[in-house]
């Protein structure tokens, strides 16, 4: 036996038995060998192997998180990190993986929250203060600007050559709307860095927005040499070259690019000025969502318009010996610390005059929703507001972004749907309501919606069966419909997306039922966000080249479900839209689209899409022809008839995630001559007061012509609630016939152009 052992000992150590933790150092060794060499599944085969040796081996358990990550198994990777951290509560590479985890799985406080315990562990782990600040700058609710700065600096401190963290401190400079320090950080950054791509991106668009536009040329003329393939250098070029009139003369003509026009179209009826600065509405205050109402009963719109970061506007409609102005009585109204994202109006309880939704508070996450009840005039003469949503029922708790307003069980009394969840939060779409008494009921179990990351929302009826149905465009997931199958004791909504032919785009963002083509049944617009590539490319083609990353133009067949006429009406294309809506702004009587483009990327330049529709089922955009060259983002588009002359006005909120990224809000007048129009203005008495659902079909020169009464849609804003019809030169409507929510039915003959019509439900003239 002694003779045995003595032979066991002077074998080679490599043929001795290992003990169990040095087998699982040497598993650790060759899985690193296998993932220097891409062989994930060997590297994983053997951590696997080693931490059943040895449970608590640090590097095995830091490895194994980082490809269960890497193949987007963040449950997996979660749970060894958290055991990880438990074990070895002094260890900072735990928790930085784990705060890698966590902004995977969308969870940024939690990443937030591990990269502080980094820091507080380790103050000067350099990369810890710049993934704090990577996570700081992503809009939502967790975005703090300042905090991000300030880890940055702390970063270049420890390691003043680190061009990520100057890189990021260059773009949260820019993100606060310190231009001239941005333009100084990346102009540095390019000086150690040369033709970086990215940097000179950064620079050039800086320089436009600083109206440097000779140095905006000049840097991406260069970086378009470098990058001949770039098309987005030479997008950017043409935006800024276009500014100096220097395009093309001044460009090489291999830097050349042709963006594709739609069909050649007359532009005679069309007359738009920019004129919010002058009325009093350009305020720079990242505009969201609007509504127009007549709060005072004195047959002037008002706007009431929401701003992110420069809190809310409420516009009384006046005119004097200057001529027509908006002034601004949020302060007098105690409204001016109100924030949110959409905006609509509706007499919910039916005293005759205008009250206001705002939803709050989407992107940013979930805070309260705010219904504001207009009382009227105190003795003073103001108009008094109260936020009545938590006795009402409608606060929530969820991230809301849009709303609609519609009767949808046909008593008299509006209901709400609420729009919850893009945040990913989790928080299912509402449906409330209305009790009769001012309040609401959330019928949201019992009405057969389900929840989604919900952007966009609009109710119409689409089946013609006299209720009102409900369209969801959702972030990323399909989209879905539902018919109102509801009755007076019960609403309920019965899933018809996939019969209906509605699911797509993937990337919806904003809706709205419209009857493009006055053959009385509505249709339906999706529009899509695409990023800015795509678009650009889309541009330069006169057509998208993704087929995913396009709205959607369904043309209703009448048989209850829908085709996809996307393309043959010319809408084929890519835009990154944050916000739309319709209306008729050359008064033909077909409604045309304004598409609000832009992205959350702060250097995104897209121009914004004026839509026409000319009358043959094909839309067209004219804004390059009338040489409206809108830049900045816009939200909260709406339509209305702000003068009395019966042609449409277009206000565009504009801003974006960032409070460097703002810029006035815009108000184009419409000077249109020789065109004629006619003013309905319903008050309903079975049906809501406003007539909201109500069907409008006017017959004029023996063709008609089809409106909807509608709050809500789009950015989850107001049009005009009047009816706002487009004669054209017809000089008089044949017929008008008015189909109320509540099964009532007028009609008005011999209507004479430029008239105003009160139309009050069941009168008989």
């Amino acid at each position: 036996m002694l003779i045995l052992l003595t032979l066991l000992f002077l074998l080679p150590a490599g043929l001795r038995a290992e003990s169990p933790a040095a087998r699982a150092d040497s598993l650790y060794q060759a899985s690193q060998v296998h993932l220097r060499g891409r062989r994930m599944q060997a590297a994983e085969r053997d951590l696997n192997q080693a931490l059943s040796l040895d449970s608590t081996h640090y590097a095995t358990r830091i490895a194994l998180s980082r490809v269960h990550h890497q193949f987007r198994r963040f449950t997996s990777a979660e749970a060894l990190l958290v055991g990880t951290m438990a074990m070895y509560p002094r260890r900072i590479e735990a928790f930085f993986e784990y705060a890698q985890v966590r902004s995977a799985m969308g969870d940024r406080s939690g990443a937030i929250e591990s990269l502080r315990q980094v820091i507080d562990l380790e103050p000067k782990t350099q990369a810890a203060y710049t993934g704090l600040a990577q996570q700081l700058v992503v809009p939502g609710r967790q975005m703090d600007l300042d905090a991000a700065a300030q880890a940055l600096d702390r970063a270049l401190t420890l390691d003043a050559d680190d061009h990520q963290a100057m890189f990021l401190r260059g773009q949260v400079a820019m993100y606060l709307g310190d231009w001239p320090g941005a333009r100084g950080l990346f102009a540095e950054l390019l000086r150690q860095r040369p033709d970086h791509y990215a940097t000179s991106y950064q620079l050039g668009h800086l320089h436009y927005r600083l109206a440097e536009y000779a140095e905006s040329v000049r840097v991406f003329t260069r970086m378009a040499e470098v990058n001949p393939r770039s098309q987005l250098a030479k997008w950017n070029l043409w935006l800024a070259a276009q500014q100096l009139g220097a395009y093309p003369a001044a460009v090489d003509s291999s830097l050349w690019i042709h963006p594709v026009g739609g069909p050649p179209v007359s532009t005679r009826s069309l007359a738009l000025r920019e004129v919010a600065a002058s009325y009093g509405v350009g305020a720079v205050d990242a505009g969201y969502g609007s509504a127009w109402l007549d709060a005072e009963g004195d047959g002037d719109l008002d706007l009431f318009a929401l701003g992110r970061f420069g809190g809310t506007a409420f516009y009384e409609n006046s005119s004097g010996p200057a001529g027509q102005r908006f002034t601004d009585r949020a302060p007098e109204l105690g409204l001016s610390g109100l924030s949110g994202i959409g905006a609509l109006t509706a007499d919910y309880d039916n005293d005759g005059d205008g009250d206001l939704f705002i939803t709050r508070d989407g992107w940013y996450g979930s805070a309260p929703n705010v219904l504001l009840r207009n009382d009227g005039a105190d003795s003073s003469g103001w108009l008094r507001f109260e936020d009545v949503a938590e006795q009402a029922g409608v606060a929530g708790d969820g991230s809301s972004l849009s709303a609609v307003w519609g009767d949808l069980d046909n008593d008299g009394h509006l209901d709400l749907i609420v729009a919850n969840g893009v945040d990913g939060d989790g928080s299912a779409n509402r449906v409330y309501l209305a009790d009769g008494q001012g309040g609401f009921l959330d019928e949201t179990k019992a009405s057969g919606i389900v929840p989604g990351r919900t952007v966009g929302s609009t109710l119409g009826d689409y089946d013609n069966d006299g209720d009102l149905d409900l369209y969801l465009a959702n972030a990323n997931t399909l989209n879905a419909f539902y018919r109102n199958d509801s009755n007076h004791k019960a609403v309920q909504f019965t899933d018809v997306t996939s019969e209906t032919h509605t699911q797509t785009p993937l990337g919806a963002h904003f809706t709205f039922f419209l009857d493009y083509d006055n053959d009385g049944r509505l249709d339906l617009f999706c529009s899509e966000m695409s990023d800015l590539t795509t678009a650009v490319v889309s541009r330069l083609h006169g057509r998208t080249q993704r087929d995913r990353n396009r709205p959607a133009l369904y043309w209703n067949r009448g048989d209850g479900s829908f085709e996809d006429r996307t393309y043959q009406a010319g809408l084929g294309q890519s835009w990154g839209t944050s916000g739309a809506n319709f209306g008729d702004i050359n008064g033909d009587g077909y409604v045309d689209i304004y598409l609000a483009n832009g992205g959350v990327e702060i250097t995104r330049l897209e121009p914004d899409a004026l839509l026409l529709n000319l009358g043959d089922g094909r839309f067209a955009d004219v804004a390059p022809t009338i040489d409206w060259m809108q830049l900045a983002r816009g939200h909260g588009v709406t339509f209305a008839d702000i003068d009395g002359n019966g042609s449409q006005e277009i206000y565009v909120p504009v801003g974006g995630a960032y409070p460097g990224d703002i810029g006035p809000n815009r108000l184009l007048r419409n000077d249109a001559e020789g065109i004629n129009w006619l003013t309905v203005r319903l008050r309903g008495v079975d049906s809501n007061r406003d007539g909201i659902g109500a069907r409008v079909r006017a017959v004029v020169e023996g063709r008609a012509r089809y409106a909807v009464v509608a709050s809500g849609g789009g950015f989850g804003s107001s049009n005009s609630l009047q009816i706002e019809l487009g004669l054209g030169g017809a000089t008089a409507v044949d017929t008008l016939e008015v189909r109320w929510p509540a099964g009532t039915i007028d009609l008005r003959t011999n209507l004479a152009a430029g008239s105003v019509v009160e139309l009050v439900e069941g009168d008989v003239p």
